[in-house]
């Protein structure tokens, strides 16, 4: 466990240092129709409920000159880095305003600084999410790999099994404790029920017996079922113990692929737009929630 947190907080680092060259960039290209000419991010007076009638750039998604691009949770996150940056001293404001400034090629027209906005946050934020990203990857790759070798326990039940299941009896049984068989038998008071209330193994609605019937009990079990449900239990035992402990010895072998693709996420350089541009933001957050959701999914 503390080598796959470990993995997870190195991808993490490792993304954040490839990127953070990014955090000192302008706005550039999209991010300025996406941030500094959209109403909805840069005025308060802009209801919130007007991000889910407005697509990406501020406009009504039913007009003529919108291209139907929804996303308000990123729309959101941009108004609240607004605000963030809004909230911060002023002097720490003027300060980097001013070293942005001096940086400035002299064609270009600053607008963002005439908005009272620096892009340092929105950079600052898609760092930070990319670095939160690369480790849910690294998670998700032992997610994966440990589904692949978990232990399953195989219920193999037969009244005559087969000379290849004795040997598989009498070769693992051995190997457990009287208190694990017990376990495994006890485990298995409900498959004898099971397997020996019908033929079919299918339940099947039955009418009310009538008093006479029902007055004289049960019928008894048949011959056999207890050593039927004992057999049953101890080889369920038997799998799943050998099962258990190949996933023991390959676990640790787990740590290396994991970590080559969390780092390998991490490190891509297909990533570089979606980082380095803020309107990036929305991919940033499209793979964290779809990594989530994909675990979520497959453990439910």
């Amino acid at each position: 466990m503390k080598l796959e947190r470990a993995g997870e907080l190195l991808c993490a680092l490792v993304a954040a240092t490839v990127y953070l060259n990014t955090i000192p960039a302008n706005f550039a290209f999209d991010d300025s129709f996406a941030v500094i000419y959209n109403g909805d991010v840069t005025s308060d007076t802009n209801p919130l409920w007007g991000l889910l009638v407005n697509d990406f750039w501020g406009q009504r998604i039913y007009s003529a000159q919108s291209h139907k691009s929804w996303r308000p949770l990123t729309v959101l996150s941009f108004r609240l880095l607004r605000k963030a940056w809004t909230a911060l001293p002023e002097h720490w404001r003027q300060d980097v305003m001013a070293r942005r400034s001096r940086t400035r090629l002299p064609y270009e027209d600053d607008e963002a600084a005439k908005r009272g906005l620096d892009p340092l946050l929105f950079h600052f934020s898609n760092v930070i999410w990319h670095a939160l990203v690369s480790a849910l990857v690294c998670r998700l790759a032992y997610f994966l790999l440990r589904r692949r070798w978990r232990p399953r326990s195989l219920l193999v039940c037969s009244r005559q099994p087969s000379g290849k299941t004795r040997q598989l009896e009498m070769g693992v049984q051995q190997q457990l404790t009287g208190n694990e068989v017990s376990e495994a038998v006890s485990d298995s008071a409900g498959t004898a029920q099971l397997a020996t209330s019908s033929q079919t193994g299918i339940r099947k609605r039955r009418k009310p017996a009538s008093p006479a019937v029902a007055a004289r009990g049960p019928p008894p079990p048949p011959s056999g079922s207890s050593t039927v449900a004992s057999n049953c239990g101890i080889r369920r035992a038997v799998v799943t113990a050998r099962a258990a402990a190949e996933t023991a010895r390959l676990f640790p072998q787990l740590h290396i692929p994991a970590w080559f693709g969390g780092l390998a996420f991490a490190v891509h350089p297909v990533h570089t737009e979606a980082v380095a541009g803020v309107v990036g933001h929305a991919e940033l957050l499209c793979a964290a929630f779809s990594v989530l959701a994909l675990m979520l999914y497959i453990q439910g």
